[in-house]
Protein backbone atom coordinates (compact mmCIF):
# COMPACT_ATOMS: atom_id res chain seq x y z
CA UNK A 1 0.00 0.00 0.00
CA UNK A 2 1.45 3.17 -0.78
CA UNK A 3 1.17 6.84 1.77
CA UNK A 4 -0.20 9.64 0.71
CA UNK A 5 1.97 12.46 1.16
CA UNK A 6 1.24 14.89 3.82
CA UNK A 7 1.09 17.97 1.30
CA UNK A 8 -1.29 21.37 1.60
CA UNK A 9 -2.83 22.56 -1.57
CA UNK A 10 -4.17 26.15 -1.68
CA UNK A 11 -6.36 27.40 -4.04
CA UNK A 12 -3.36 29.18 -6.17
CA UNK A 13 -2.11 24.97 -7.11
CA UNK A 14 1.44 24.31 -6.45
CA UNK A 15 3.41 26.81 -8.66
CA UNK A 16 6.25 28.83 -8.32
CA UNK A 17 4.01 31.89 -6.39
CA UNK A 18 2.90 29.54 -3.30
CA UNK A 19 5.75 30.83 -0.96
CA UNK A 20 4.91 34.06 -1.34
CA UNK A 21 0.96 33.76 0.21
CA UNK A 22 0.52 32.65 3.75
CA UNK A 23 -2.72 31.98 5.48
CA UNK A 24 -3.96 33.91 8.58
CA UNK A 25 -5.71 32.62 11.73
CA UNK A 26 -9.24 32.22 9.84
CA UNK A 27 -7.41 30.19 7.14
CA UNK A 28 -7.45 33.01 4.15
CA UNK A 29 -4.55 33.61 1.86
CA UNK A 30 -2.78 37.00 1.52
CA UNK A 31 0.27 38.28 -0.20
CA UNK A 32 3.61 38.37 1.76
CA UNK A 33 6.64 38.23 -0.48
CA UNK A 34 7.79 41.31 -2.24
CA UNK A 35 6.28 44.21 -4.08
CA UNK A 36 7.97 45.71 -6.79
CA UNK A 37 7.95 48.98 -7.72
CA UNK A 38 8.39 50.93 -11.40
CA UNK A 39 9.25 53.90 -10.36
CA UNK A 40 7.05 56.09 -13.46
CA UNK A 41 4.50 58.16 -12.75
CA UNK A 42 2.25 60.24 -14.59
CA UNK A 43 3.33 62.31 -17.70
CA UNK A 44 6.74 59.90 -17.53
CA UNK A 45 4.67 56.49 -17.83
CA UNK A 46 2.35 57.86 -20.76
CA UNK A 47 5.44 58.92 -22.72
CA UNK A 48 6.82 55.71 -22.18
CA UNK A 49 3.47 53.83 -22.79
CA UNK A 50 3.38 55.27 -25.93
CA UNK A 51 7.16 54.74 -26.80
CA UNK A 52 7.14 51.35 -26.19
CA UNK A 53 3.82 50.96 -28.31
CA UNK A 54 4.64 52.81 -31.12
CA UNK A 55 8.04 50.54 -31.10
CA UNK A 56 6.09 47.43 -30.79
CA UNK A 57 3.70 48.13 -33.62
CA UNK A 58 6.88 49.00 -35.59
CA UNK A 59 8.10 45.50 -34.98
CA UNK A 60 4.55 44.08 -36.01
CA UNK A 61 4.30 46.18 -38.82
CA UNK A 62 7.88 45.23 -40.32
CA UNK A 63 6.66 41.50 -40.43
CA UNK A 64 3.22 42.54 -42.98
CA UNK A 65 6.41 44.52 -44.97
CA UNK A 66 8.41 41.86 -44.71
CA UNK A 67 6.07 39.43 -45.57
CA UNK A 68 5.07 40.66 -48.87
CA UNK A 69 8.87 40.53 -50.58
CA UNK A 70 8.96 38.76 -53.78
CA UNK A 71 12.83 38.34 -53.76
CA UNK A 72 15.05 35.03 -52.97
CA UNK A 73 16.19 36.29 -49.67
CA UNK A 74 12.34 35.85 -48.22
CA UNK A 75 12.17 32.48 -49.23
CA UNK A 76 15.72 31.85 -47.86
CA UNK A 77 15.05 29.29 -44.62
CA UNK A 78 18.49 31.08 -42.96
CA UNK A 79 16.83 34.56 -43.40
CA UNK A 80 13.12 33.82 -42.91
CA UNK A 81 13.20 31.59 -40.29
CA UNK A 82 14.55 33.83 -37.61
CA UNK A 83 12.66 36.42 -39.24
CA UNK A 84 9.34 34.63 -38.46
CA UNK A 85 10.12 33.51 -35.25
CA UNK A 86 10.47 37.32 -34.00
CA UNK A 87 6.81 37.36 -34.18
CA UNK A 88 6.36 35.50 -30.76
CA UNK A 89 8.60 37.97 -29.18
CA UNK A 90 6.71 41.06 -30.22
CA UNK A 91 3.08 39.70 -29.79
CA UNK A 92 4.77 38.28 -25.72
CA UNK A 93 6.26 42.15 -25.41
CA UNK A 94 3.05 43.56 -26.66
CA UNK A 95 1.23 41.67 -23.80
CA UNK A 96 3.43 42.37 -21.30
CA UNK A 97 3.07 45.95 -22.52
CA UNK A 98 -0.74 45.74 -21.97
CA UNK A 99 -0.39 44.19 -18.56
CA UNK A 100 1.37 46.83 -17.51
CA UNK A 101 -0.46 49.81 -19.01
CA UNK A 102 -3.49 49.00 -17.14
CA UNK A 103 -1.87 48.10 -13.98
CA UNK A 104 -2.02 50.88 -11.11
CA UNK A 105 0.24 50.80 -7.90
CA UNK A 106 2.83 47.90 -7.33
CA UNK A 107 3.43 44.71 -8.55
CA UNK A 108 3.31 41.20 -6.80
CA UNK A 109 6.01 38.96 -7.88
CA UNK A 110 3.17 37.31 -10.16
CA UNK A 111 2.30 40.95 -11.86
CA UNK A 112 5.88 41.64 -12.39
CA UNK A 113 6.76 38.23 -14.51
CA UNK A 114 3.67 38.68 -16.05
CA UNK A 115 4.58 42.41 -17.22
CA UNK A 116 7.55 43.56 -17.14
CA UNK A 117 9.82 41.07 -17.43
CA UNK A 118 7.97 39.24 -20.06
CA UNK A 119 8.66 42.65 -21.91
CA UNK A 120 12.54 43.26 -21.23
CA UNK A 121 12.85 39.12 -22.26
CA UNK A 122 10.99 39.73 -25.44
CA UNK A 123 12.79 43.03 -26.42
CA UNK A 124 15.91 40.69 -26.32
CA UNK A 125 14.28 37.99 -28.47
CA UNK A 126 13.33 40.58 -30.84
CA UNK A 127 16.36 41.73 -30.77
CA UNK A 128 18.43 38.70 -31.87
CA UNK A 129 16.12 36.82 -33.98
CA UNK A 130 15.64 39.97 -35.56
CA UNK A 131 19.80 40.41 -35.72
CA UNK A 132 20.09 36.69 -36.94
CA UNK A 133 17.60 37.63 -39.77
CA UNK A 134 19.49 40.74 -41.10
CA UNK A 135 22.67 38.25 -40.95
CA UNK A 136 21.06 35.62 -43.09
CA UNK A 137 19.67 38.60 -45.37
CA UNK A 138 22.89 40.54 -45.98
CA UNK A 139 24.30 36.55 -46.55
CA UNK A 140 21.43 35.73 -49.06
CA UNK A 141 22.03 38.89 -51.11
CA UNK A 142 25.68 38.08 -51.51
CA UNK A 143 25.01 34.53 -52.58
CA UNK A 144 21.74 35.55 -55.02
CA UNK A 145 24.13 38.83 -56.31
CA UNK A 146 20.88 41.10 -56.29
CA UNK A 147 19.80 43.83 -53.72
CA UNK A 148 17.07 45.46 -55.72
CA UNK A 149 14.12 42.78 -54.92
CA UNK A 150 15.33 42.33 -51.56
CA UNK A 151 14.79 45.92 -50.37
CA UNK A 152 10.95 45.27 -48.43
CA UNK A 153 12.40 42.22 -47.13
CA UNK A 154 15.49 44.05 -45.70
CA UNK A 155 13.53 46.83 -44.52
CA UNK A 156 11.20 44.92 -42.27
CA UNK A 157 14.00 43.27 -40.83
CA UNK A 158 15.71 46.36 -39.79
CA UNK A 159 13.12 47.36 -38.84
CA UNK A 160 12.58 44.82 -36.56
CA UNK A 161 16.12 45.52 -35.21
CA UNK A 162 15.69 48.71 -34.32
CA UNK A 163 12.24 48.69 -32.52
CA UNK A 164 14.36 45.44 -30.47
CA UNK A 165 17.21 48.10 -29.71
CA UNK A 166 14.84 50.83 -29.08
CA UNK A 167 12.92 48.62 -26.39
CA UNK A 168 15.59 47.69 -24.37
CA UNK A 169 17.19 51.11 -24.28
CA UNK A 170 14.14 52.32 -23.03
CA UNK A 171 13.26 49.42 -20.68
CA UNK A 172 16.87 50.06 -19.60
CA UNK A 173 16.20 53.70 -18.62
CA UNK A 174 13.19 52.92 -15.97
CA UNK A 175 14.66 52.12 -12.09
CA UNK A 176 12.28 49.19 -10.81
CA UNK A 177 12.67 48.83 -6.58
CA UNK A 178 11.90 45.86 -4.38
CA UNK A 179 10.09 46.42 -2.00
CA UNK A 180 10.66 43.45 0.87
CA UNK A 181 7.76 42.52 3.40
CA UNK A 182 8.22 40.58 6.21
CA UNK A 183 6.77 37.14 6.69
CA UNK A 184 4.15 38.22 9.68
CA UNK A 185 2.13 40.96 8.07
CA UNK A 186 -0.22 40.47 4.93
CA UNK A 187 0.27 42.82 2.02
CA UNK A 188 -2.37 45.79 1.83
CA UNK A 189 -2.36 45.60 -1.72
CA UNK A 190 -3.39 41.80 -2.57
CA UNK A 191 -3.91 40.73 -5.69
CA UNK A 192 -6.85 38.20 -6.63
CA UNK A 193 -5.99 34.91 -8.51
Amino acid sequence: MSQKKNVKSTRFGRGRYNSDYAPDAKGVYHYIGSMYHIELEGRERRKMIFLLTALGLIAAGAFVLGGFSKGRTAQTFYALLPFVCGLLPTGYFLMGLVEWALHKGDFTRKGMDNAWMRMVHSAWGLTVCAGMAAIGSIIACIVHQTIADEVSFLLGVLLQLGAGIGQIVLLRKVKVTEIRRGDEQPAENNERL
